[in-house]
């Protein structure tokens, strides 16, 4: 999936930057964009395989909802 103003291609979720929080893409697109849990717009929108390629402990199948730490002490 692609957003139309963004040079991402999106897989099945993605990831919020403002509340660390995983939506699926399609929650993000029925949203107008914006996340599902906190209403951050789409600037914070991040492929969840970029948050995978930081921290290689989190699910490969993330639980959607779930806040996941973008950077883990």
């Amino acid at each position: 999936m692609e957003h139309p103003d963004l040079d991402l291609n999106l897989a099945e979720f993605s990831w919020c930057l403002y509340c660390e929080c995983v939506h699926k893409t399609t929650s993000w697109q029925a949203n107008g964009w914006e996340c599902p849990g906190c209403g951050a717009g789409c600037f914070d929108l991040r492929p969840w395989e970029e948050i995978l390629a930081l921290v290689q402990d989190y699910p490969e199948r993330p639980e959607e909802g779930q806040q996941y730490l973008q950077y883990v002490r």
